[in-house]
């Protein structure tokens, strides 16, 4: 098995990360390769309310019993590590807004040309500090 992570700061506000992870699983007289090839873009734009983060991932499987698994971002304090087998696409769109020691965040997702995740994709969070101090 090998990964390649790479990140590429493109200014202050925008980030963009590539992620390449190969598994290989041999067998007696064959070789199963999966691969998963997936693109996060970030944009925090600076003293702005909202913060977006996008990705987009490739993955083609041979073999059932050697699954690629990736950590994806969700809401705060939520962890997330998706199974990608078959072959096809995932995107996965996470929003969040903040103001007033408050964010709201929302995550969207959709696996397309696989029958993997029937669930509903779209996650949601609110959050509020209160705080006798203030």
């Amino acid at each position: 098995n090998s990964s390649i992570n790479l990140k590429q700061i493109m200014s202050s506000n925008i980030e963009c990360r590539s992620r390449l992870h190969i598994n290989n699983l041999f067998e007696t007289d064959q070789k199963w390769t999966n691969i998963l090839l997936a693109e996060d873009f970030i944009i925090n734009p600076m003293q702005k309310p909202y913060a977006i983060k996008l990705r987009l991932a490739y993955y083609t499987q041979e073999s059932p019993s050697n699954n690629v698994f990736a950590y994806e971002n969700g809401p705060i304090g939520q962890y997330s590590i998706k199974q990608y087998d078959q072959t096809g696409f995932r995107y996965t769109l996470n929003l969040r807004w903040k103001w007033a020691f408050r964010s709201l965040e929302i995550k969207y997702s959709r696996w397309i040309n696989t029958e993997a995740d029937k669930s509903f994709p779209v996650e949601f969070q609110y959050r509020s500090v209160f705080n006798s101090d203030r």
